[in-house]
């Protein structure tokens, strides 16, 4: 898929990707600053009724993270948060951007050692352990929260994390669809997808 795509109708870019799938196979391109652009290719089984469900999903899912963004630090208080959110706006809430519970590494710490991973930087033995076995607590917690299908749901819940949190900063509109592209990736792999290549 074009890289360089506008954001803007990212229900239409779930369609496209589904008009895009050949050989029961869909080509998704990613980018790194140290990689440049690459190819992510997935095994998917999906029919365009299952294309049309994600979108209304996916749809839904980005109006309620949208409003909870905009209410990030209101929503902390349970008794405010159930006045300002709607029960289907509050099971977003729950699934998706509710905490998890503590892990044994400081978050900041953990963030420094992702983003110095994702600059190419070496690390240490000890500093991969702690980025491996955090995405195993990731990926269990991920899975209390969602009954699992296809993917893993970690991938999915990621995103809206990412998405509800720029919503909250008011990052630029372009940074946000990026985000929501992105979240719509992962919402057709976590209901389509095998097995990545």
């Amino acid at each position: 898929m074009d890289l360089n795509r506008r954001t803007e109708n990212i229900p239409g870019y779930i369609l496209e990707l589904f008009n895009a799938t050949k050989e029961g196979k869909v080509t998704i391109t990613d980018y790194t600053e140290i990689e440049g652009p690459y190819d992510r290719i997935y095994e998917v089984d999906w029919s365009s009724e299952n294309a049309g469900k994600i979108v209304e999903k996916y749809e839904a899912l980005i109006v309620a993270l949208s409003k909870i963004g905009k209410l990030h630090n209101e929503l902390e208080n349970e008794d405010k948060r159930r006045e300002l959110l709607t029960y289907e706006e509050n099971a977003v809430w729950e699934t998706y951007i509710r905490p998890f519970e503590e892990f044994e590494v400081d978050k900041e710490i953990l963030n420094e050692l992702y983003d110095r991973r994702e600059c190419g930087d070496q690390l240490t033995d000890d500093e991969t352990d702690i980025l491996e076995i955090h995405y195993e607590w990731f990926n269990e917690q991920s899975l209390k929260r969602l009954p699992f299908e296809r993917c893993s749901p970690m991938h999915v819940i990621n995103r809206a994390q990412r998405y509800e949190y720029l919503v909250s900063v008011n990052a630029p509109e372009i940074v946000i669809g990026n985000e929501g592209r992105c979240l719509a990736e992962e919402m057709v792999l976590y209901y389509c997808s095998k097995k990545e290549d």
